[in-house]
């Protein structure tokens, strides 16, 4: 028996091969008889965030799993991993709901997932040495999506700061299970 709340499973490797060789490996996150996520790979290190009791009805396509991947983030370091961080902000509460970084090593590719509620959101992606992921200091890159949809890619060339909004759920960014 688990508490109402958020939580975060985090996996990591330290050989940078995720599960597997190769990253051919797995994990299933179980709660209450219900598959709230499963990941088919993963590299140096992943977290998944869900909220328990799961009320959500939202499923992917063989409808065993919900919420598999509401929110997905691959981000690949350059050379000044402490340099980067992001955050992904609820926009009717203004609060932050996910956040990562500063990392800790180069060149190394952290991937983080979640269950949001439908909704309106903005991710900022912030890099203090002002030069994004890129360039002077190695190819960084970071790729967003969510239930396999691209939302927001990038070659690592943002500066100091990239923004970008994006729904769950209904284009109108409210919750549609009230309807």
């Amino acid at each position: 028996c688990v508490a109402p709340g958020v939580y975060t499973f985090h996996v990591s490797d330290s050989g940078g091969n995720g599960l597997g060789e190769a990253g051919s490996g797995g994990y299933y996150v179980i709660a209450d008889g219900l598959k709230l996520g499963v990941s088919s790979f993963f590299f140096h290190d992943e977290e998944m965030t869900f909220t328990l009791p799961f009320d959500g009805d939202e499923y992917d396509g063989d409808k065993e799993t919900a919420c598999a991947d509401d929110f997905f983030l691959a981000i690949k370091t350059d050379d000044k991993p402490a340099e980067t961080r992001w955050n992904v902000v609820d926009n009717e509460s203004g609060n932050a709901v996910l956040r990562g970084g500063p990392y800790a090593l180069p060149w190394a590719v952290y991937t983080k997932r979640a269950c949001l509620p439908n909704g309106s959101y903005t991710l900022n992606v912030v890099d203090s040495g002002g030069d994004g992921i890129c360039c002077d200091y190695g190819q960084g890159f970071f790729v967003v999506s969510s239930d396999g949809e691209t939302i927001a890619d990038s070659s690592g060339k943002y500066g100091d700061t990239f923004s970008t909004d994006f729904h769950l759920g209904n284009k109108t960014g409210t919750d549609d299970s009230a309807a």
